[in-house]
């Protein structure tokens, strides 16, 4: 009995997992099409369930207002949560949230923070490394 609830179990997991796979790949493509409002509703729970990839992805729908009125503050909020999840981008993103002062004062040191933390972060692309030097560059963030 033990076994079969063990198996069970094992099978209903698998199944949420590659559904959660299947909404952010459903919202990669909403978003491909330019259906923001489509790609907001795959994106939106797994957010609210800790996918960084997708909590970077609204805050960059918010930043940009795409099928949404621009919101810097909930864009800043879910750059946040990817970047404190090391999502690379969710920490320039957040870095340069902070340099312009977009839904959060203006802190050139908290801007150093998350931008150092970018261009640390294991998992940042060369193209990505590149982007975070040219934003240390551009906004001087070494006098900070």
């Amino acid at each position: 009995m033990k076994l079969k609830t063990l198996l069970l179990s094992l099978l209903l997991s698998t199944s949420f997992i590659g559904t959660t796979y299947a909404d952010y790949d459903d919202g990669m493509l909403a978003y491909a099409k330019k259906d923001y409002k489509t790609a907001i509703k795959e994106f939106q729970p797994l957010a609210e369930q800790g996918n960084k990839d997708a909590q970077f992805r609204l805050g960059y729908i918010y930043s940009q207002g795409q099928g949404v009125l621009k919101d810097y503050r909930k864009a800043v909020k879910w750059f946040r949560k990817a970047a404190e999840q090391d999502s690379a981008y969710g920490q320039v993103n957040l870095g340069i949230m902070y340099i312009d002062g977009m839904g959060v004062p203006k802190d050139l040191n908290k801007a150093k923070y998350w931008i150092n933390k970018a261009y640390d972060n294991p998992n940042a692309s060369s193209k990505t490394k590149d982007w975070v030097e040219r934003i240390w560059n551009d906004s001087e963030l070494w006098k900070y």
